[in-house]
Protein backbone atom coordinates (compact mmCIF):
# COMPACT_ATOMS: atom_id res chain seq x y z
CA UNK A 1 0.00 0.00 0.00
CA UNK A 2 2.85 2.06 0.52
CA UNK A 3 4.50 1.80 -2.67
CA UNK A 4 1.12 2.27 -4.26
CA UNK A 5 0.25 5.80 -2.06
CA UNK A 6 3.81 7.15 -3.09
CA UNK A 7 3.45 6.30 -6.53
CA UNK A 8 -0.24 7.82 -6.56
CA UNK A 9 0.81 10.62 -4.75
CA UNK A 10 4.25 11.53 -6.13
CA UNK A 11 4.15 10.93 -9.57
CA UNK A 12 0.48 11.08 -10.34
CA UNK A 13 -0.35 13.76 -8.10
CA UNK A 14 -3.19 12.42 -6.85
CA UNK A 15 -4.33 12.80 -2.76
CA UNK A 16 -5.14 9.21 -1.64
CA UNK A 17 -7.65 9.08 1.15
CA UNK A 18 -6.43 6.68 3.85
CA UNK A 19 -9.64 6.02 5.62
CA UNK A 20 -11.00 4.61 2.63
CA UNK A 21 -8.21 3.52 0.39
CA UNK A 22 -6.96 -0.55 0.69
CA UNK A 23 -5.76 -3.41 -1.35
CA UNK A 24 -8.14 -5.77 -1.70
CA UNK A 25 -8.36 -8.99 -3.64
CA UNK A 26 -10.17 -8.33 -6.85
CA UNK A 27 -13.33 -10.84 -5.71
CA UNK A 28 -13.58 -8.75 -2.57
CA UNK A 29 -13.77 -5.43 -4.67
CA UNK A 30 -17.49 -3.67 -4.74
CA UNK A 31 -16.99 -0.06 -6.62
CA UNK A 32 -18.98 2.37 -7.81
CA UNK A 33 -22.34 -0.83 -7.12
CA UNK A 34 -20.14 -3.22 -9.43
CA UNK A 35 -18.69 -6.06 -8.03
CA UNK A 36 -16.03 -8.52 -9.95
CA UNK A 37 -16.55 -12.72 -9.95
CA UNK A 38 -13.46 -13.68 -11.93
CA UNK A 39 -13.74 -12.40 -15.26
CA UNK A 40 -17.31 -11.16 -14.89
CA UNK A 41 -18.61 -7.90 -13.97
CA UNK A 42 -22.00 -7.87 -11.44
CA UNK A 43 -24.12 -5.57 -10.26
CA UNK A 44 -23.49 -5.69 -6.36
CA UNK A 45 -26.08 -6.40 -4.31
CA UNK A 46 -27.13 -3.73 -2.88
CA UNK A 47 -27.45 -1.94 -6.54
CA UNK A 48 -29.94 -4.72 -7.19
CA UNK A 49 -32.14 -3.92 -3.98
CA UNK A 50 -32.06 -0.54 -4.43
CA UNK A 51 -32.98 -1.04 -8.02
CA UNK A 52 -36.23 -3.20 -7.14
CA UNK A 53 -37.74 -0.91 -4.57
CA UNK A 54 -37.02 1.97 -6.82
CA UNK A 55 -39.23 0.03 -9.39
CA UNK A 56 -41.65 -0.67 -6.74
CA UNK A 57 -42.18 2.42 -5.83
CA UNK A 58 -42.83 3.60 -9.65
CA UNK A 59 -45.02 0.96 -10.46
CA UNK A 60 -47.31 1.33 -7.05
CA UNK A 61 -50.90 0.91 -7.75
CA UNK A 62 -51.56 4.16 -5.04
CA UNK A 63 -48.93 6.27 -6.85
CA UNK A 64 -51.54 9.41 -8.29
CA UNK A 65 -50.41 10.05 -11.48
CA UNK A 66 -51.80 8.89 -15.52
CA UNK A 67 -50.61 5.66 -16.68
CA UNK A 68 -48.62 7.90 -19.50
CA UNK A 69 -46.58 9.95 -16.57
CA UNK A 70 -45.80 6.49 -14.52
CA UNK A 71 -44.20 4.65 -17.80
CA UNK A 72 -42.37 7.45 -18.64
CA UNK A 73 -41.07 8.20 -15.77
CA UNK A 74 -40.80 4.12 -15.41
CA UNK A 75 -38.53 3.97 -18.86
CA UNK A 76 -36.94 6.99 -17.93
CA UNK A 77 -35.23 4.86 -14.35
CA UNK A 78 -34.93 1.54 -16.50
CA UNK A 79 -32.36 3.39 -19.36
CA UNK A 80 -30.91 5.44 -16.84
CA UNK A 81 -29.87 1.88 -14.61
CA UNK A 82 -28.71 0.21 -18.07
CA UNK A 83 -26.35 3.02 -18.96
CA UNK A 84 -24.99 2.53 -15.48
CA UNK A 85 -25.44 -1.64 -15.01
CA UNK A 86 -25.83 -2.98 -18.45
CA UNK A 87 -22.32 -3.85 -18.88
CA UNK A 88 -23.02 -6.14 -16.06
Amino acid sequence: MANIRRYLTQTLKLRVNREKSRVVKIEDLEYLGVTFRGIQILASNQALQDFKHRLKGLTCRNWGVSMAERIERLNRYVRGWMNDFGIS
